[in-house]
C-alpha cells in the first residue's frame, strides 16, 4: 500500500476520519488497531505516514521515492528496492 502510494503519485486518505481520531491517539491505540483489524490497520498507517510526508513535511515526489528506499532497504537487500534506477 505504502509502495502504490508513492509510486503511483496520486495518494488519496481513505480512512479520513478514523486517521483523524488516532492522529490525537498514543502509538498503543494504533497498534491494537493493527492487532484487531490488520488490513484496516495498514490503510490507517499508510495515511498517516503518507499525512505526514506530503502535508508536514513537504516532500516532493523524489523525497517520498528516496524514503520508500530507506526504509524497505532495512527489510531487504538493497539492490531489490533501489526503484529509482
Amino acid at each position: 500500500m505504502l509502495l502504490s502510494a508513492i509510486v503511483d503519485s496520486s495518494y488519496q486518505p481513505k480512512n479520513t476520519e478514523l486517521t483523524k481520531k488516532l492522529k490525537n491517539k498514543s502509538v498503543h491505540s494504533g497498534i491494537k488497531l493493527l492487532k484487531r483489524y490488520p488490513r484496516k490497520g495498514i490503510e490507517v498507517l499508510v495515511d498517516l505516514i503518507m499525512y505526514e510526508l506530503i502535508n508536514k513535511q513537504r516532500y516532493t515526489q523524489d523525497d517520498l521515492l528516496q524514503f520508500y528506499s530507506e526504509i524497505f532497504s532495512c527489510f531487504f537487500d538493497r539492490s531489490l528496492v533501489e526503484i529509482n534506477e
